[in-house]
């Protein structure tokens, strides 16, 4: 086992036996540590097995509910924070090289995915992306690398939008989370036409919905964006770029992004939301 795979599980069998201690399962711990219900087991167990690194905030939850002595606390921190410096160091070191090969892999993948579910939380879905929009978000990236390819990087993910709109027998299905549109995360000079862009692409073939989470009480409360090409998933996270995600794990997320479509609103009800957030995007 190496040093990573050491440290990752040493973590997570502290962690697990702290959890044994207390006499709960992995459910009613992570209920117990306010972790959101219906993804307590599953929290808790990504992070026992390694798959997700617990935040400094799970730690203290951990340590209350299973009464653990701080000195072990800070054990687990320091492990925790090991780990998420090893991820975030392999995708920096991946972007070192630049970002337009990363670009290029994304564009791979699509040219071999027959149907695309993405649930967006974080951004607009990088098909539905104006060049603007495009090159603030991989402006954010470019600090982390010592070859300067934005531009180069921002004409390939704008080059493989053209996939939308090929008559190839691929399937598309976009949910927005409502509060993406409202973030003022860029200025109007970029929002604008973006905003404009997801408007013109509601159509009769029902491509596009919105998660109406601030209009309206919803069902499901969505923690990350996912992705989905055919049967293999992605969370993308701003730390670790993209891991694939096992199949046991595309599968919930499968039935999961369903509901969310069912819940999502389409057609007028979208555009009306998009229009509310045009109108409050701000005048400077």
């Amino acid at each position: 086992m190496n040093d990573d795979k050491q440290r990752d599980y040493l973590l997570g069998k502290s962690l697990r036996k702290a959890r044994a201690d207390v006499g709960l399962n992995q459910n009613d711990f992570g209920i117990q540590a306010g972790f959101a219900a219906g993804t307590a087991k599953g929290k808790v167990s990504k992070i026992e097995s390694g798959e997700q690194p617990p935040s400094e905030d799970d730690l203290d939850q951990w340590a209350r509910v299973a009464n653990a002595p701080a000195p072990l606390v800070e054990q687990w921190k320091e492990l925790a924070a090991a780990e998420v410096a090893r991820r975030a160091a392999n995708y920096k070191s991946r972007l070192k090289g630049g970002q337009q090969p990363i670009q290029q892999e994304w564009t791979k993948k699509a040219e071999d995915t027959t149907l695309f579910r993405f649930f967006e939380t974080f951004a607009v879905p990088r098909y539905l992306q104006v060049d603007g929009y495009t090159r603030a978000m991989l402006s954010e990236f470019k600090k982390f690398s010592t070859v300067d390819d934005l531009e180069a990087a921002v004409r390939e993910r704008q080059a493989s939008a053209k996939i939308l709109y090929k008559d190839d027998g691929k399937t598309f299905k976009f949910i927005i989370d409502e509060p993406v549109l409202f973030r003022t995360r860029f200025p109007r000079a970029v929002m604008r036409p973006q905003l404009l862009l997801l408007q013109s692409f509601i159509s009769d073939e029902d491509q596009l919905r919105v998660y109406p989470s601030l209009s309206r009480p919803v069902s499901h409360l969505p923690i990350s964006s996912f992705e989905l090409f055919d049967n293999v998933g992605y969370i993308e996270t701003e730390v670790g770029g993209a891991e694939p995600l096992l199949y046991d794990t595309v599968v919930p997320l499968a039935t999961k992004f369903d509901a969310l479509w069912n819940e999502s609103v389409a057609g007028d009800d979208a555009r009306e939301i998009i229009a509310r957030a045009l109108a409050a995007l701000p005048t400077a």
